[in-house]
Parts: structure tokens; C-alpha cells; sequence
């Protein structure tokens, strides 16, 4: 998941400081692609029944920097710098604050 496609990425993005016609390109995809997945996460929400977060965006950028500078890590540290475990925790994080919030927000709880 963080290998190859995630190191192109980051790759990508650090050659577009210096092109102003691919950085202006970049931002336009990275907009339509925040978007869509935006619509899919809310769908998801939809599915189950609650409310997404007003900060969805925030947490959904958060998500992306972290899973490009873990597989920055772990192109640098391989094998011990255990992304798996890191992306497996920020879900499990992710995951509690939903069950939190979906709790906090049902009818007749205080």
C-alpha cells in the first residue's frame, strides 16, 4: 500500500515545487480526487446510518499526509520502520472516535 504507488506520489509532489505548470496540474487532481473521495466517505457514513464529522476534509488530509510520510519512512528505515503497525493504529484511532462520536450523537444518550 505505502510502497511504489505511494513513493511516486510523494516524488510527484516534490518535483512540482519546481514546476509551476505541473504544480498547477497537481493541484487540480489532487482537488477532483479529495472530492470524490470525500463523496465516497460520506456515502459510507450514509450506509451506517450517522452523520460524517464537520471535519471529515481535515481528517481525510490528515490520513494522506501520514500514509505519505510513512511511506517515506519506509523507504528509508524498510522493514523496521513497521507501517503496517503505524497505518493499523491511526484506523484504530479513526475507529474510536467514530464509535465515540456515532455514541455522543444517538438519541437518548447525554
Amino acid at each position: 500500500m505505502l510502497r511504489e504507488p505511494g513513493i511516486a506520489v510523494d516524488e510527484i509532489l516534490l518535483a512540482a515545487r519546481a514546476d509551476p505548470d505541473l504544480s498547477t496540474k497537481l493541484r487540480t487532481a489532487e482537488s477532483n480526487i479529495e472530492h470524490r473521495v470525500l463523496s465516497g466517505l460520506k456515502g459510507y457514513y450514509a450506509e451506517l446510518g450517522i452523520e460524517p464529522p464537520p471535519n471529515l476534509a481535515i481528517i481525510m488530509r490528515v490520513f494522506v499526509a501520514a500514509f505519505r510520510g510513512l511511506a517515506i519512512t519506509e523507504l528509508v528505515q524498510g522493514e523496521e520502520a513497521d507501517t503496517e503497525a503505524s497505518v493499523a493504529y491511526l484506523m484504530e484511532l479513526f475507529g474510536q472516535l467514530n464509535i465515540a462520536r456515532a455514541r455522543d450523537h444517538t438519541p437518548g444518550s447525554s
